[in-house]
């Protein structure tokens, strides 16, 4: 009958200590994909505008061009 309460007693500790950690950690997650893809937006917003302008470029090229053939 002790072994049963110590054996009750551990799994009940274990759930309040595992409960904390999985917080944790899915919190430590949520916030690293949180900075990792607002870094991958800083990255991405100049080349949006660099691909924005270069098709801007080659339509202009492409009018003029058709204004010669």
């Amino acid at each position: 009958m002790h072994k049963k309460s110590f054996s009750a007693c551990s799994t009940a500790a274990a759930r309040q200590f595992s409960k904390p950690a999985r917080n944790v950690s899915e919190n430590f997650m949520s916030s690293f994909s949180a900075i990792l893809m607002a870094r991958v937006n800083s990255l991405l917003t100049p080349l949006r505008e660099l691909s924005d302008r270069l098709s801007r470029l080659f339509c202009c090229l492409i009018r003029h061009s058709n204004k010669y053939k």
